[in-house]
């Protein structure tokens, strides 16, 4: 897939999304992830995942393509609470492992939650 594409939303399967052996996110708050779950049922996933693609080679030969998470992990376990079958991506190509690490550090601090003030606006 060319960078052309690496910007694009594609709709993907939940179950050909494998997680991110690189997720620096270890705790998932059972209560907040059914509360994702429910506004995923209410108003779809508002985020596209952040993923790259993966070809993998199938027994008796051919190649299956999956697709590895790099961000969103919450949302993908939020989307499969939700029983949603497919999920916007970002595909993107090229990223090392050092990058995918990266960008899920990066996804995981740059989030502000809306304090209290706003909170009580919306």
């Amino acid at each position: 897939m060319s960078n052309l594409y690496s910007n694009s939303i594609f709709w993907v399967d939940t179950d050909k999304i494998k997680p991110n052996p690189y997720q620096p996110r270890r705790d998932f708050d059972e209560v907040r992830l059914q509360d994702l779950a429910d506004s995923i049922k209410q108003y779809g996933v508002l985020q596209p995942l952040t993923v790259s693609r993966v070809e993998v080679e199938k027994e008796g030969g051919g190649l299956l393509t999956e697709y590895e998470l790099i961000a969103g992990e919450r949302r993908l376990r939020a989307a499969i609470l939700a029983h949603v079958s497919q999920v916007p991506v970002i595909i993107r190509t090229g990223d090392t492992a050092i990058m995918k690490l990266e960008l899920a550090i990066i996804e995981n601090l740059q989030r502000e939650d809306l304090n209290v003030v706003d909170r009580a606006r919306a």
